[in-house]
């Protein structure tokens, strides 16, 4: 049901795997489908509108809708939702296997004199609405965090500045979350942690995705030496 989805895919299989967040089957359609983790309401399958709506009963803005670019399914969300939802596309990006040619090199990192470092269950726990998303949102607790996933700060005065954290981990890529404090922006934090993660990403063999909706956060991917991989077709729910 899913198997079509070329974007969000560390996600998509971290819920697949059983790792993290959860999977419904529609009662009204067995080939209809719906996965949930963190901000993400994933949809595959046949866009039957009993289905849509059985799927779609229990869900709360602010939610992004995931169809895997599939018009059938749009269809049927906007059906269900109409004006609340808006378009809010993502680029996908993602790191290259070390064997691969022609990976994009990552601009050397700026001269701050700050080092990240590695997250543990204490620094995850001051992880909040500031430093949105993050892996905390998905993750079932600082624990659980600590053992399955993985995460880079930058600390300055006491708290974190600039998080990237694993939002999601599946058996062959981590999704990745990068987020600085409005206090902290445009001083290249972010570009330093979610390096560290990249390093640590690769070193455990794993491929590195990241969805940006703007412009910002793009140019911030092909810093890091990440290359586009797809258009993620989004539907917010407000």
């Amino acid at each position: 049901m899913f198997a079509r989805h070329e974007t969000l895919r560390a996600i998509l299989d971290s819920v697949l795997e059983g790792r993290l967040g959860r999977a419904w089957i529609s009662s009204k359609a067995p080939g209809s489908a719906r996965l949930s983790l963190g901000c993400y309401e994933i949809f595959g399958g046949v866009a039957d509108p009993a289905a849509a709506r059985e799927l779609t009963r229990e869900i709360e803005a602010p939610r992004e809708l995931v169809f895997g670019n599939d018009p059938a399914w749009k269809k049927r969300l906007l059906e269900i939702f109409g004006a609340r939802l808006t378009d809010r596309p993502m680029r996908s990006f993602a790191s290259r296997a070390p064997d691969e040619s022609g990976s994009l090199e990552p601009e050397l990192p700026p001269a701050t004199g700050l080092a990240p470092v590695r997250m543990d269950a204490r620094l995850a726990a001051e992880l909040d609405r500031d430093l949105a998303p993050h892996a905390m949102q998905v993750f079932e607790s600082v624990r659980d965090f600590e053992e399955r996933g993985a995460g880079y700060a930058i600390v300055r005065n006491g708290e974190i500045a600039s998080a990237a954290t694993t939002y999601a981990v599946s058996g062959r890529a981590v999704e990745v979350a990068i987020s600085t404090r409005p206090a902290y922006r445009g001083r290249g934090l972010a570009f330093l942690a979610a390096s560290a993660l990249l390093r640590h990403a690769a070193s455990r063999n794993l491929t590195a995705r990241w969805n940006a909706s703007n412009p910002v956060s793009q140019r911030l991917a092909v810093r890091l030496g990440l290359f586009p991989d797809g258009v993620c077709q989004v539907l917010y729910l407000a």
